[in-house]
């Protein structure tokens, strides 16, 4: 499921790029690891360790307008998707992924 992949890829997992990127040095490969956590979190203004946090996952949310409850399920993973430019399908996938990546590189 979507919340296993998030709370898989922590350090030393997958991702490319360099934790705590800037505009456009995050490499856009679909893989969901700590660099592209490490974004994600400088993203969402959190302190930046590659790994999500319940507290950055609840952050996520806030930003997204859905209820942080910590848990990235469908709802949750529907928003990030219409706002990255994704499939809003609800799965979490390397196409999610690489939109992610894609809108990290634009907004940091």
């Amino acid at each position: 499921t979507a919340l296993l992949l998030l709370a898989a890829c922590g350090p030393g997992t997958g991702g490319t790029g360099t934790t705590g990127t800037t505009s456009g040095d995050l490499v856009v490969d679909g893989v969901l690891g700590p660099k592209t956590y490490g974004a994600m979190q400088k993203w969402l203004a959190r302190p930046v360790d590659g790994s999500l946090s319940t507290t950055d996952k609840k952050a996520l949310q806030t930003k997204l307008k859905v209820a942080a409850d910590g848990q990235v399920g469908p709802i949750t993973i529907k928003a990030l998707q219409r706002l990255v430019g994704a499939t809003p399908d609800g799965v979490w996938g390397s196409g999610t992924t690489k939109a992610l990546q894609t809108y990290l590189n634009k907004v940091l």
